[in-house]
């Protein structure tokens, strides 16, 4: 996506946003979805909801820099979120 946005490519954009839209979420297996905190949830929606209105905007706006501060905002969430929560592998 910031290729695209490097390059004025809206349409790529917006492909790559609906590429990490709500559509993403339907690919994880129910028993992880279902085993992981309501807050991680919660927040992997908000990004994803977002990614897809990065999409639509990117599609109808066709402003890059607007498309920009949505990404950083959006990225800010990835972070919080991927800070927050994390899943640790215990070897025994």
């Amino acid at each position: 996506m910031t290729d695209a946005l490097s390059r004025d490519d809206m349409e790529a954009v917006s492909r790559e946003a609906r590429s990490l839209g709500i559509s993403m979420s339907h690919h994880m297996p129910a028993d992880l979805k279902q085993a992981l905190p309501q807050g991680f949830r919660k927040l992997g929606h908000a990004v994803h909801s977002n990614f897809d209105q990065i999409a639509l905007d990117a599609e109808s706006l066709g402003d890059s820099q607007h498309t920009l501060a949505q990404l950083g905002d959006t990225l800010s969430q990835c972070v919080s979120c991927h800070s927050t929560y994390q899943i640790y592998v215990i070897k025994k």
